[in-house]
């Protein structure tokens, strides 16, 4: 199972790596190298129809902002910080071409195909492990994420080791050490992305449901020391976030068509998997995924 394990992550690390320089970097992968520069999201603030012959690459270290200055609260970036810090250093290794800031993704990626292997093993044994493992390698919506200088292949690293951490406690009591992973990787995650805040409460759940008196409170604890890290290292920035931008409901997040919103959700949810299996491209297409939903089914019902 090692040597499978071991083929799969080589399999996963090629996929990730070829091609990964070739695309332009577009507007959000942009807008990361300036935030993790220090430049804030400042092409908001150019002068329009002005053509400038000198104008400063807001894409270059040379110049840039200390790192620590990506904290503050004057950014009018809405999104937590820790990735565009993690970024930011990388950076100052691998430099800023678009293979290298995109690189921190396919490590991530690579790394998270390794924990999942490691979480399934837990859960179902090596064997289901292997294939698990081997389905994310392959899953289109991963190989995007790991070719793509945002913070989502780093919040689906830090969300299997969060998982992985409580299935361990759950499995094998709670040591010192697993509770330390559960609470670091659970601040790690709100401080990459707001949208973790759901899964931390599903894990939240699991660990009411799921772990013995002794194990839960120790479990408890340790979300309950990450949050409140959260609260004093974050939310001064937030509050500034909420009252000085001007929207956290941009035009594009907004549904069109609310009348039909019961109906677009369900569409979104049967074609979740042939969007995780194929890309985002096969994502809108409902008979791919209802087939999918059907293969599945036809396979978990008996």
């Amino acid at each position: 199972h090692l040597l499978a394990l071991l083929l799969v992550l080589a399999a996963a690390a090629v996929l990730r790596v070829v091609y990964i320089g070739s695309p332009s970097l577009w507007m959000d992968e942009i807008g990361s190298i300036q935030v993790a520069s220090g430049h804030r999201l400042a092409h908001d603030l150019l002068p329009t129809r002005i053509i400038e012959h000198e104008q400063v690459d807001l894409t270059r270290l040379s110049g840039a902002p200390p790192w620590w200055k990506i904290w503050a609260a004057g950014s009018d970036n809405v999104n937590p910080p820790l990735y565009y810090i993690l970024l930011r250093w990388w950076m100052d290794v691998f430099g800023t071409s678009a293979a290298a800031v995109r690189m921190l993704s396919a490590v991530c990626s690579v790394a998270a195909v390794a924990v999942f292997f490691d979480l399934c093993r837990l859960l179902h044994g090596p064997r289901i492990a292997v294939l698990a493992a081997a389905m994310m390698a392959l899953a289109g919506g991963q190989l995007d994420f790991a070719q793509d200088a945002r913070a989502y292949a780093l919040l689906v690293f830090l969300g299997i080791c969060c998982c992985d951490a409580v299935v361990r406690i759950e499995r094998g009591g709670a040591t010192l050490p697993r509770l330390m992973g559960l609470a670091v990787t659970a601040a790690a995650m709100v401080l990459t992305h707001y949208f973790s805040l759901g899964a931390v409460l599903a894990l939240a759940v699991y660990i009411l449901l799921r772990l013995r008196p002794s194990a839960l409170r120790r479990a408890l604890a340790a979300m309950a020391a990450a949050a409140l890290f959260c609260l004093i290292a974050w939310l001064p920035q937030y509050l500034h976030h909420l009252h000085h931008l001007p929207t956290l409901a941009p035009a594009f997040l907004q549904e069109a068509l609310v009348a039909r919103h019961g109906e677009l959700t369900l569409r979104r949810i049967i074609g979740l998997p042939a969007e995780f299996i194929f890309g985002e491209s096969r994502g809108e297409a409902i008979i791919p995924g209802a087939a999918l939903v059907l293969a599945i089914l036809t396979l978990a019902i008996p």
